[in-house]
């Protein structure tokens, strides 16, 4: 499979996901706090080679890559650990903003609005603190449909599993193990160039 047809079938997983979790906002009432970036500015989130591939042939086609490559050198000698994507264009209202929203990866798509299963194969919703605590009532009411549904009759939350498994069908090798998400951006376009280099 080459990098465009790649590209093209990430693509349209996160069309389908971007669906789902659509769905499931408007069934549940849950959704992110404006302007909050909180998850944004964790250093411990990981991502895979595949989930960035999408932004970062996007970053060749703008012939950008090199400009994003010598971002990722910068915040690697200052030991920032934050995701590059994330800027602060106010910063007296300290509102995060993603530059790559639209070509974000899996891991940012599905945290908040979907769940895990646990040893019961019974969902468990993934949410942040600030939804726990804004939308508490409608989160509890969330908690108590997923947790009370009859397992013949699965309730319609996205599952972090299922999307990662059609990840895995892209390419198991790009889409199987987990780095930072600086890391996993530099790897990102250093495939893509690594594939065009030979064109």
């Amino acid at each position: 499979m080459t990098i465009e047809e790649k590209v093209k079938e990430v693509k349209k997983i996160y069309r389908q996901l971007d669906a789902d979790v659509q769905r499931y906002k408007k069934e549940t009432g849950l959704k992110c706090l404006r302007f909050c970036s909180h998850c944004c500015e964790k250093h411990d989130v990981t991502a895979t080679v595949l989930e960035f591939l999408p932004l970062a042939y996007h970053l060749y086609k703008e012939n950008l890559c090199e400009e994003y490559l010598l971002k990722l050198k910068e915040s690697e000698a200052g030991d920032k650990h934050t995701c590059i994507l994330l800027t602060f264009p106010d910063k007296r209202q300290n509102a995060g903003r993603c530059v790559a929203y639209k070509m974000r990866p899996l891991v940012c798509r599905l945290f908040g609005f979907s769940a895990v299963l646990d040893k019961n194969c019974r969902p468990q919703l993934v949410a942040c603190r600030e939804i726990k605590q804004k939308y508490s009532e409608k989160y509890l009411k969330t908690v108590h449909i997923l947790e009370t549904a009859e397992p013949e009759a699965p309730v319609d939350v996205p599952i972090m599993k299922n999307y990662c498994m059609m990840l895995y069908g892209v390419d198991l090798s790009l889409g199987q193990k987990y780095y930072p998400l600086n890391n996993a951006l530099r790897m990102a376009i250093e495939s893509v160039l690594s594939a065009f280099a030979y064109r």
